[in-house]
């Protein structure tokens, strides 16, 4: 029986062509962006909001929008600064937090914390 499953690879260089892509509004418009972006369900007691495929944080007065995730052997970060046009992508072939761990020790850095 044949694999069913859907695999893709992607790269850094894809995800920041695809931020690219989001923030020129050549993939979707402003407006529908907006909307994806603004988090709508809370995730956790001071976690982020959830909207449609993207998490919500507010760091220190600063609006970060992002999603990751993770299985065994392998875990993702990408996370979007819009004002200070800064874009952190985490690629980790180790187990969750990985990624979410070096994303937060680059927000700290960033932020100045």
């Amino acid at each position: 029986m044949q694999d069913t499953a859907y695999y893709t690879n992607s790269t850094a260089p894809d995800l920041l062509k695809f931020v690219q892509a989001l923030e020129s509004n050549k993939f979707v418009s402003a407006q529908t962006l907006a909307v994806l972006e603004t988090g709508k369900v809370s995730t956790r007691p001071g976690g982020p909001r959830y909207g449609y495929g993207f998490n919500e944080w507010v760091v220190a007065g600063h609006r970060i929008v992002g999603h990751g995730g993770g299985a065994p052997g392998v875990n993702t970060m990408l996370q979007i600064y819009p004002d200070l046009r800064y874009c952190v992508i985490v690629l980790s072939n180790y187990d969750p937090p990985a990624a979410e761990d070096i994303a937060a020790k680059a927000r700290d850095l960033l932020l100045n914390k």
